[in-house]
């Protein structure tokens, strides 16, 4: 409700012997900005790029948390957060989260494509950070030293951070937002970088082994990208079960209670499964 600028009280109408009391106050139509619709590939899209700032914040955290500095530490964490509650609006939610979640509406085939254009899309902000930081630590390291070896370390090297970036966000998430978590802020910290390292170091694994076989001699193009694309996908599968239970595990030394953190268990083996059938894809 918004007062008439243009209405005075003491001007008399030659009109009306009384001034229109319904002139005092106009009601004025709200302005509503329209919520924007996005397909299921376009959430996926919004919610990789949003991820990326609080995995940053928290890797940023848990190094200042090891280091002892809780302050700044906490600062970053409280960044994150913030983020992380923006990155949860309800417009870029998935329609369909896991894949385990498939066919709960009826609807399997949609489900199912649903998923698929959501999962990979989400993932492509961090593939396209690891593709474009490989070769810069490649060319670092060859120009450090000049041997082959060298340049393949830093290509590893550099391609692999923005995945350790990641999982160490996803263990500080399920260690440092446990209100039932033991330990000092530093133990926690700690336990986040532990377990982002063992992730990435299970998650190199396929990745080496698809470039083995793109790298391989007296292949087609066709048949390298064929048994790399094979290579991955199994590879991606197992290992993504893989670093599910590494974080379980490692969630469970500072929260034993909490059933995200259970190793064995139904709803154990269907993080597991999610976790494979996401990497697979």
């Amino acid at each position: 409700m918004a007062l008439n600028p243009y209405y005075n009280p003491a001007r008399q109408s030659p009109y009306a012997q009384q001034a229109n009391p319904y002139l005092a106050e106009v009601e004025l139509p709200m302005e509503e900005t329209p919520v924007p619709v996005y397909n299921e590939f376009e959430k996926g899209i919004q919610r990789g790029l949003g991820g990326m700032g609080p995995s940053i914040d928290r890797t940023q955290a848990a190094v200042q948390g090891a280091l002892g500095f809780d302050e700044a530490a906490q600062a970053n964490l409280v960044e994150a957060r913030q983020a992380e509650a923006y990155n949860a609006r309800p417009e870029i939610a998935a329609r369909v989260q896991k894949f385990s979640d498939i066919g709960k509406t009826g609807n399997y085939l949609s489900d199912a494509g649903a998923w698929a254009a959501s999962s990979v899309a989400e993932n492509l902000p961090l593939m396209g950070s690891m593709a474009a930081l490989a070769p810069l630590g490649a060319a670092a390291g060859a120009l450090r030293t000049g041997a082959f070896v060298a340049n393949r370390a830093g290509a590893a090297v550099a391609g692999l951070a923005p995945y350790f970036v990641q999982t160490t966000g996803e263990n500080s998430q399920n260690i440092l937002d446990d209100p039932n978590a033991q330990g000092t802020l530093q133990e926690k910290s700690l336990g986040a970088l532990a377990g982002g390292a063992a992730q990435t170091a299970l998650g190199a694994v396929p990745i080496g082994g698809a470039l083995s076989r793109i790298a391989k001699p007296g292949l087609s193009l066709g048949q390298r990208a064929i048994q790399a694309g094979g290579v991955g996908m199994v590879g991606e599968g197992l290992t993504e079960a893989g670093e599910e239970a590494t974080k379980k595990f490692v969630g469970q030394q500072f929260s034993p209670e909490n059933p995200a953190n259970q190793l064995t268990g139904k709803r154990a083996w269907q993080d597991y499964v999610d976790a494979a059938a996401g990497g697979a894809l």
